[in-house]
C-alpha cells in the first residue's frame, strides 16, 4: 500500500508526498485532504492511475515526472488545472475535467504525445498558453462552457486534432472569435483536416474562411466556400 505523507493546516491538509509500494501503479487519495503539494508525486515513474477525493480544492502538483501516468480522476471541485502540470505526460490517454474547473494554465498538458480527447469542464472558459502544444495524437476536444478565450498558440503541433466540438460557438465580435481566427490562421490544417474528417460546422467554417482570406490562402477558401453553400 503507497504511504501518504499529509500535513495538517489551518486550513486543512496537505499531501506532501506518496510513496509507492514495490509494484503498485495506481493510488487513491485519501477523502479529507484539500491541497496537494507541488513535489506530492514527483519521480514515481511506474505511476499509472491517479483518483482524488472531492475534498481537494487546491492543486499544485507537477506530474511530470510521471511518464506512465495513463489515467487520472480530478476532484470535482478543482477550480482549475495549474501551469506545466502535466507536461510531457507521455502516457496520458484521456483527460476528463471537473465540472468547476475554470481555467487551463500555461503548458498544462504540452507534448503529452499519447493523448487523444480533451472533455472539458461545464464552466471551463479560459485556455491559456501552449496548454496542448506537441499533442501529435489529439483528435478532439469537447467544450461546454461559452468561452472567455482560448490563447492562439494552445493546440499548436497537434497534427491529428481534426474536431472541436463547442456546446456554444464562437459569436463574431466577440476575443474568442477573434482568437480561433488566429489558430486557423497559424494552422490551417486544421480547417482542412475538420473538413475532411466531416466534423466541421457552420460557425466555425466561417472563421476558418475569414483567416484563409486574410492570409490569401484561396485553395482553402473555396472548399470552405463550398461547404457553406450546402
Amino acid at each position: 500500500m503507497a504511504e501518504f505523507q499529509i500535513r495538517t493546516l489551518a486550513y486543512g491538509k496537505l499531501l506532501e508526498k506518496v510513496i509507492l509500494a514495490p509494484g503498485e501503479t495506481s493510488v487513491t487519495v485519501p477523502d479529507g485532504v484539500t491541497r496537494l503539494g507541488s513535489y506530492a508525486f514527483k519521480g514515481l515513474t511506474a505511476l499509472e492511475e491517479v483518483i482524488l477525493p472531492d475534498s481537494v480544492e487546491e492543486f499544485e502538483t507537477l506530474f511530470y515526472d510521471c511518464p506512465a501516468l495513463k489515467h487520472i480522476r480530478f476532484s470535482e471541485n478543482l477550480p482549475g488545472i495549474t501551469s506545466t502540470a502535466f507536461l510531457r505526460c507521455t502516457a496520458l490517454e484521456e483527460i476528463r475535467l471537473p465540472a468547476n474547473a475554470r481555467e487551463i494554465g500555461t503548458e498544462a498538458f504540452k507534448e503529452c504525445t499519447s493523448l487523444r480527447e480533451v472533455i472539458l469542464g461545464e464552466h471551463t472558459e479560459r485556455i491559456g498558453f501552449r496548454v496542448f502544444q506537441g499533442c501529435t495524437a489529439l483528435r478532439r476536444v469537447v467544450f461546454f462552457a461559452e468561452f472567455e478565450y482560448i490563447k492562439p498558440d494552445a493546440f499548436w503541433g497537434c497534427t491529428a486534432l481534426c474536431d472541436l466540438d463547442f456546446a456554444v460557438p464562437p459569436k463574431p465580435g466577440t476575443m474568442l472569435y477573434l482568437q480561433m481566427t488566429q489558430i486557423f490562421d497559424h494552422d490551417p490544417q486544421l480547417a482542412l483536416r475538420i473538413l475532411q474528417a466531416g466534423n466541421m460546422t457552420k460557425p466555425l467554417a466561417e472563421i476558418a474562411l475569414h483567416a484563409a482570406r486574410g492570409s490569401g490562402r484561396s485553395t482553402l477558401a473555396a472548399k470552405l466556400e463550398a461547404f457553406l453553400r450546402k
